[in-house]
């Protein structure tokens, strides 16, 4: 399975409680997939992880609906934020380091 993944560097300065150890900042990774409002999957949709308030890592789902984050560093108070055209759905999501959080969605209308 392809997935498309652009990521940007992260800032440990960041206005986020991240989970530091001696080896640096530790990291997991969210992973889901995203559906259109029938429950079929929705093929290349933006998927964004919002770090705080400047960092964030973005992607795009698979033909399959699916995506995958790795290496997000460890922490609290994140949203993830999957888009195609006039749909959207956010929700918040912590990261546990060294696990995999899965969050799938479902796009609805923005409002």
């Amino acid at each position: 399975m392809a997935l498309l993944l652009l990521a940007t560097s992260f800032l440990a300065s960041d206005w986020v409680k991240v989970q530091k150890s001696d080896k640096g900042i530790q990291t997991g990774s969210i992973s889901g997939k995203v559906f259109q409002p029938d429950l079929k999957a929705c093929p290349e949709a933006k998927v964004e992880v919002k770090l705080g308030k400047w960092n964030k890592i973005k992607g795009k789902t698979d033909s399959k609906g699916m995506y995958f984050f790795s290496k997000v560093p460890a922490g609290t108070d994140y949203s993830i934020k999957a888009s195609k055209g006039d749909l959207s759905k956010t929700v918040k999501v912590n990261v546990t380091a060294g696990k995999n959080t899965t969050v799938d969605l479902v796009l609805a209308k923005k409002k």
